[in-house]
């Protein structure tokens, strides 16, 4: 499928994913969700950019494509990747504030940095770039979803409030490992699609192809991008959890879809704050099976030394998207 095509050593089939998953395939889901959920409340706190965000949930889920949630903490990786995306995409903050709001964020308690406990896990963030930055061959580009959005909506002549309700649908499959399966032009285009349904507008052709082509995607793509973002709105009382058999062609059982899931809807932004416990502490998954067909990654170049960073602005709030007419 033109989705899969491998421009990258970072895009898999799905089958490959579930293979990596070991026999717990919905804890994995699960425990994935919950803390990309806690890096976008995170990096809010820290009032990071949405793109910094977002390419700290990328590097976390390519980091655990590689390894097992039972070799590594997966807060202290998500700390990691926010820190480490600060820097990547010139938005850094200190180790000592990500950590510090990290801790508040996961625990509600502040995090005195005299204390043993935030040395312990200053220490433990240093190493962990470095191995972070080794399991994905210090491959620090990444492309995401929102420059092709706002490119498309331009091109269809859409308002801002279709941007919107687009943007809510990125933001939400940054949940899901659709970064890790589909190019950002083909979730770009799904997001787009949902929205048009939601918003109930019209799916005209361009310039005499269908609309998919002029986004160049194909629909079966986006039937199965677009199933898997509606997978995280299985709340009976959310309008959205109903439009899953009304809109999408192919609606078939999911291997992938977690036993619980996040059920807020994208017609209006995340909340700010979300409650430590709904981080979840469900039991480890097993470790990756040994049949699984994830090839490995290039072998990385020297190690880089580690980056200083100017100091966070104060309070966080939700960071809204860029007017249409941005350059």
């Amino acid at each position: 499928m033109a989705g899969h095509i491998r421009e990258s050593a970072w895009y898999f089939h799905r089958d490959e994913l579930v293979a990596s998953y070991g026999s717990d395939i919905k804890t994995e889901v699960l425990t994935r969700r919950t803390t990309c959920t806690f890096i976008q409340d995170a990096g809010m706190r820290l009032r990071l950019p949405q793109l910094t965000i977002a390419t700290a949930i990328v590097f976390f889920q390519r980091f655990f494509v590689r390894h097992s949630f039972r070799e590594y903490d997966r807060f202290t990786v998500a700390t990691t990747c926010l820190f480490l995306a600060g820097k990547v995409e010139e938005t850094p903050k200190k180790l000592r504030d990500v950590i510090q709001f990290c801790h508040l964020q996961r625990t509600k308690a502040d995090l005195h940095i005299e204390s043993k406990e935030f040395y312990e896990q200053k220490e433990a963030v240093l190493l962990t770039e470095r191995i972070v930055l080794h399991t994905i061959a210090f491959d620090l580009t990444v492309d995401h979803p929102y420059k092709f959005l706002f490119a498309y909506v331009k091109s269809m002549e859409g308002d801002k409030k279709l941007a919107q309700v687009a943007w809510n649908f990125v933001n939400d499959s940054l949940r899901t490992t659709l970064c890790l399966q589909y190019r950002p032009q083909h979730v770009a285009a799904a997001a787009i699609y949902l929205a048009c349904k939601v918003l109930k507008l019209p799916l005209d052709n361009s310039k005499g192809k269908p609309w998919w082509e002029a986004l160049d995607a194909k629909p079966d793509d986006l039937d199965h991008i677009a199933t898997q973002i509606l997978d995280l709105y299985e709340d009976k009382n959310n309008p959205l959890s109903a439009m899953k058999s009304t809109i999408l062609r192919n609606n078939t059982a999911d291997p992938m879809k977690p036993a619980t899931s996040w059920s807020s809807s994208p017609s209006t932004p995340p909340p700010n704050k979300t409650s430590p416990s709904s981080y979840g502490s469900p039991p480890p998954p097993p470790p990756p099976s040994t049949s699984s067909t994830l090839p490995p990654p290039p072998p990385p170049p020297s190690l880089a030394a580690p980056h200083s960073a100017p100091p966070p602005p104060s309070s966080p709030p939700p960071p809204p998207p860029p007017p249409l007419d941005a350059p």
